[in-house]
């Protein structure tokens, strides 16, 4: 597959949909799910929103379950945390935080961790995951194993 140069905005979800059709002559990709991308020094403050995007696309009302889940990192945004701004703008569910620690300086996506979070999300109606490259794709390993719970990831550095 060729990298398109016209595929600059990486929030154009649509246009690399298009793009991936055309050169997908196989049909070997399976289809892009995402709903969108937010990229902007705001965008957690904007989970309000999404969270209720998410949970419409799937048919889920108010009361739903929702699952914030981080591990032990502190990730502050000016001088709060992170995951309290999150909280904060999630409060039309019944939200259950869940901070995940496998015992070492920063998480590793290992079978415990793995097994920790899958059952941490068991029955959400959608996870809001905060934190890095691991935390997030341990989040997406939970949602998996839990056949598909739709999630928010709040991807940090």
């Amino acid at each position: 597959m060729v990298f398109a140069r016209s595929l600059s905005d990486p929030t154009d979800l649509d246009g690399l949909r298009r793009f991936l059709k055309a050169e997908d002559k196989e049909s070997r990709l399976l289809p892009l799910e995402m709903l969108r991308v937010e990229i902007s020094t705001d965008a957690h403050l904007k989970l309000g929103q999404a969270a209720a995007e998410a949970l419409a696309n799937v048919g889920k009302a108010k009361p739903a379950s929702v699952v914030l889940l981080t591990d032990t990192s502190k990730i502050m945004r000016g001088d709060q945390r992170l995951s309290t701004l999150v909280q904060s703008q999630i409060n039309d569910y019944a939200l259950k935080t869940v901070v995940l620690d496998g015992g070492h300086t920063t998480l590793h996506a290992d079978e415990a961790t793995l097994d920790a979070a899958e059952l941490a999300v068991k029955g959400a109606d959608l996870i809001i995951t905060i934190g890095s490259g691991t935390m997030t794709d341990v989040g997406k390993m939970a949602a998996t194993r839990n056949g598909g719970i739709p999630q928010i990831v709040v991807q940090t550095a």
